[in-house]
């Protein structure tokens, strides 16, 4: 158990790379993000997210819905639709149109996932893509002394993306304060293995212990109606591909309809 690693940085605080290019995507405006990476030993499950439900959601009569588009890219690719390469997490705001055009070029190479939420104001909420693989965790031995038999005890490692979002509309409804948060659980694979000795088996057994990356983005900034954040994380383990999240926001009644 234990993480192993840990890293973080800070746009806001580290060297801001050319940015000469990126005019692809039209007017844009850089946006602070914190990344956060670590690799763990601990098995990371989905089971433990939560939703924050108000008591009186019955009484709520605007509400905030966000919408994401994440692809999976190569660097190369990304280099070429930005028009330069960052190696570290970055995110702009920019027009919602041109960032959404921008995105619909990508799909010609790439498969893409759309996800939305509809938020109480200032409740937290998410949403997650997750699989589960299973792995051999130990050996559990039954039978006499005479005769005893070793049965594989099988538990379960989940990998996945998870995003989380909490959003305030300004009271005209003309803009949205969104603190979004984009997270990444994948598993190392082959899965390592470690002996252990079972006394009447010649030969040891193997169990399995998987180990996790975790990566998490967050970024705070305000929305406009025609406006979306992109935002790019590296990927842990593959230094060749990253994910670009295509972000928006928009105040909306009970019935869905835009609050202008």
């Amino acid at each position: 158990m234990g993480a192993a690693l840990f890293l973080a940085a800070s746009c806001a605080s580290s060297p801001q790379p050319s940015t000469e290019g990126l005019g692809t995507v039209g007017e844009f405006a850089e946006v602070d993000l914190t990344y956060e990476a670590s690799v763990s030993t601990v098995v990371w499950s989905a089971e433990d997210l939560e939703f924050d439900v108000p008591e009186d959601l019955d009484q709520v009569e605007r509400y905030v819905r966000v919408e994401t588009r994440t692809a999976e890219l190569t660097r190369a690719e990304v280099a070429a639709l930005l028009g330069s390469e960052r190696d570290h997490a970055w995110s702009i705001k920019t027009s919602r149109d041109r960032a959404r055009r921008w995105f619909d070029r990508a799909r010609e190479t790439t498969n893409q996932q759309q996800q939305a939420l509809t938020l109480v104001p200032g409740h937290k909420s998410y949403t997650s893509v997750c699989n589960q693989v299973a792995f051999i965790e130990s050996f559990e031995v039954k039978g006499s002394a005479a005769e005893l038999v070793a049965e594989p005890v099988i538990s379960v490692a989940n990998e996945g993306v998870v995003f989380f979002a909490t959003a305030s509309p300004s009271e005209d409804g003309s803009s949205v304060a969104l603190d979004a948060a984009f997270e990444r659980h994948g598993l190392t694979k082959p899965f390592p293995t470690l002996e252990v000795d079972l006394p009447w088996l010649v030969s040891p057994a193997e169990i399995q212990r998987p180990v996790t990356t975790h990566q998490r983005v967050e970024v705070l900034t305000d929305l406009g109606p025609d406006e979306a954040v992109v935002t790019a994380i590296p990927r842990a383990g593959d230094p060749e591909h990253m994910d670009v999240v295509f972000l928006t926001a928009k105040t909306v009644d009970r019935d869905g309809a835009e609050v202008n």
